[in-house]
């Protein structure tokens, strides 16, 4: 996971006080090594959110201790899933260094093809035939420009036929590619050429309104909670809900369902477009975050306020982009994690949850990238440093959040997002429609409807690099 991970008794300790020199505050003359893991250890003390677990002190050389050893500090149980370790140590180098100085600055314009797929198993007369599956694809990228589209199957690519998850990899890192596509019946359609290049990217994968009934419903397809260089993609953002004020959207769909994480700010951003205006023009506390003892008197010191984030937008832009909504529907699945589970935890105080999908990752913990601004060490360290609360001081999501509905994607079902056959969002519009005045009832007969889509989010093409 990026962006915004305990572990057991070691019997192993670092040894940094009771031997000779080896004094934290005071280091002497250390060779490069213990310099640098006696800089790594007072991170950790001072900002690891299990920092009272750490030894004291080590019965281990400072001179063989690496940076493995301290990795493994990192490695508790709530801190690693799915074989993904939360928390990280990496040696920098100057690019390294410089993005974790700017972490997102970097992402405004990327390089590569522009799109994401997973390999599928596709079940035809007793015959298993193969295919790499589109999941999404960014708007201008060049997959956009050359007409790919979500849910779209790949049989070859390049001439050599899809036969097993690395051809995923391989699709993805080529620099021009030729893809054979295929439809559920492993029957060969047509071909795509792509070239990669260098694009500007994109959070938002869809946004539009769409119209049934008496209602008018937005839709947001948000990838992840970023802001850009120059806070480009939280302007994105702020113009979507724009957007939807200015076509009366009454109730709004958030599809998070591949969404993991990002920053809290730009959380808090968007919960504060979404939430009852009076929470917002009140600055009511949005989330409340759990530190260590030592951090927590840092921040304290600086800031009463320092484990509380409160709702916030400018008077233009609660008049502009809040909503005012009672309930939200969001779609969110099993890669569903961090920052976009704070969403879904913390709006509950506040508004009607629905969840539909399936059980989200399981990540009520914040970290931080640490790096030595002097330049001395060259490490950057990403510890896990919080655990998120709500309102109500209640966190508890640890194993993920349970939907209200439980529904799986269906490979032969996929549409463009947005697109009301889709069945997930079929399921949501269903209880917009039948069922929005009773919490957490939601049909499962078919109900027949029709959707308009009123208007498109306009497209701004910030163009390729080439």
């Amino acid at each position: 996971m990026n962006k915004t991970l305990l572990f057991s008794a070691f019997s192993a300790l670092l040894y940094l006080t009771g031997c000779t020199n080896h004094d934290v505050d005071n280091p002497g003359s250390y060779t490069k090594q213990e310099t640098d893991n006696i800089w790594i250890y007072k991170q950790m003390k001072t900002y690891y959110l299990w920092s009272n677990e750490m030894p004291a002190q080590a019965n281990t050389d400072l001179k063989s201790t690496s940076s493995a050893y301290f990795f493994n500090l990192l490695r508790r149980p709530e801190q690693v899933k799915n074989n993904v370790i939360f928390s990280s140590i990496t040696e920098s180098s100057s690019n390294a260094k410089s993005k974790a100085d700017a972490p997102d600055a970097s992402e405004t314009y990327v390089s590569g093809l522009g799109f994401n797929a997973r390999f599928i198993e596709i079940p035809v007369d007793n015959i298993s035939h193969y295919a790499v599956q589109v999941m999404y694809i960014v708007p201008g990228s060049p997959a956009h420009n050359a007409g790919l589209k979500r849910g779209d199957l790949i049989k070859k690519y390049n001439g050599s036929t899809v036969s097993n998850s690395s051809d995923v990899s391989r699709i993805m890192s080529q620099t021009s590619v030729s893809l054979t596509l295929c439809d559920v019946y492993g029957e060969e359609t047509e071909t795509v050429s792509i070239t990669s290049a260098t694009y500007a990217n994109t959070p938002i994968l869809a946004s539009l309104v769409l119209q049934a009934e008496d209602k008018n419903i937005g839709y947001l397809m948000y990838n992840e909670f970023s802001y850009g260089s120059n806070y480009v993609f939280l302007n994105e953002l702020k113009n979507a809900f724009r957007f939807f004020k200015q076509n009366e959207v009454n109730e709004l769909v958030l599809d998070l369902r591949y969404n993991p994480g990002g920053y809290v700010s730009a959380a808090t951003t968007l919960a504060s477009m979404i939430v009852g205006r009076s929470a917002v023009a009140n600055k009511e506390v949005f989330l409340i975050q759990e530190y260590n003892d030592i951090y927590s008197e840092q921040l304290k010191s600086k800031n009463s306020e320092y484990n509380l984030t409160r709702f916030s937008l400018t008077n233009d832009e609660l008049d502009e982009c809040n909503l005012d909504l009672t309930s939200i529907h969001i779609i969110a699945l099993t890669n569903t994690a961090s920052a976009s589970e704070l969403i879904i935890h913390c709006l509950k105080p506040y508004m009607d949850v629905y969840h539909y999908g399936d059980i989200t990752y399981g990540k009520n913990l914040g970290s931080v990238q640490i790096s030595d601004n002097s330049g001395t060490v060259e490490w950057i360290l990403q510890p896990i440093v919080s655990r998120v609360h709500d309102c109500n001081n209640i966190s508890g999501y640890e194993n993920g959040i349970t939907p209200d509905k439980t529904i799986k994607e269906n490979y032969a079902l996929i549409y463009p997002f947005g697109d009301h056959r889709e069945v997930i969002l079929n399921t949501v519009l269903q209880n917009i429609i039948t069922a929005k005045s009773v919490r957490y009832t939601i049909p499962t007969d078919e109900v027949n409807f029709e959707i308009n889509v009123i208007e498109d989010l306009p497209f701004i093409d910030k163009g390729v690099i080439n």
